[in-house]
């Protein structure tokens, strides 16, 4: 049996339509992927900037290479607010050798001897607070060493919604 030729174009031009309309779905679906993807790589290197509170009290041990290891990190932004409570204490001459060095880095420097309380680590950090450029807050001990990779460690939860 036979089809009539206007069956066989009208059958053609049906296939024609759904070759299309499958091709169609095919590249929005394709488009879909990599544009999820993108956004997914985009955020995932994407970083908060942070501003990195370091309280000082007097000189211990490999001050200078603890101190210096958070200026050394591989993040794309970030503060480091130093503070120390008596402006003769030698802490502040090592952040000043620090802000010599790393003159790119934002590196600001409180000396602040106002008691918020009985505490005066947490008295130095309220005082240090004031300066905090960013709303990510990361606190760090002086005697803490770190490798490049800690800010980029420590905030990449932040990133993860």
């Amino acid at each position: 049996m036979m089809l009539p030729a206007h069956s066989l174009i009208a059958l053609a031009g049906v296939l024609v339509v759904g070759v299309a309309t499958a091709y169609d779905a095919f590249v929005f679906i394709a488009l879909l992927v990599w544009q999820l993807r993108r956004t997914r790589a985009r955020l995932a290197t994407a970083r908060p900037p942070v501003t990195l509170l370091k309280p000082l009290c007097g000189v211990e041990p490999e001050l200078y290479e603890n101190l210096r290891s958070f200026c050394l990190q591989d993040y794309p932004h970030y503060q480091v607010v130093f503070g120390a409570q008596d402006a003769a204490d030698p802490a502040v001459d090592v952040v000043r050798q620090l802000a010599r060095e790393f003159p790119a880095l934002r590196i600001d420097v409180v000396i602040d001897d106002t008691l918020h309380g009985l505490n005066r680590k947490v008295s130095n950090l309220i005082s240090m607070l004031q300066h905090a450029k960013h709303d990510v807050l990361i606190i760090a001990d002086s005697d803490a060493r770190v490798g490049r990779d800690y800010l980029n460690t420590v905030s990449s939860p932040l990133v993860d919604r």
